[in-house]
């Protein structure tokens, strides 16, 4: 599911711009540290700290909500609201 929400965040500008505006990351870090398993949580949390963007993503990724909040556990810990990397 990591992977699904870096497709998801890489097809829309707008949520790439605020990705990388929140992280601090430019499209260089983005491309060399999305092959980082520890990278993939953080890309969850991003989606989870917004009802809006996991609504969407829950939509077009065929997961409930529930489902991408046990895979953020699944990949590393529990989320926390306001955690977004």
């Amino acid at each position: 599911m990591g992977i699904s929400a870096l497709q998801y965040i890489a097809a829309d500008p707008s949520l790439t711009s605020r990705f990388l505006a929140i992280s601090g990351l430019d499209v260089a870090d983005l491309r060399r540290r999305a092959r980082d398993p520890g990278f993939l949580p953080g890309l969850l949390d991003f989606i989870l700290a917004h009802e809006p963007t996991l609504v969407d993503f829950s939509a077009q990724s065929g997961h409930s909500p529930q489902r991408v909040v046990e895979a953020r556990t699944v990949l590393g810990g529990t989320y926390k609201a306001g955690n977004a990397s």
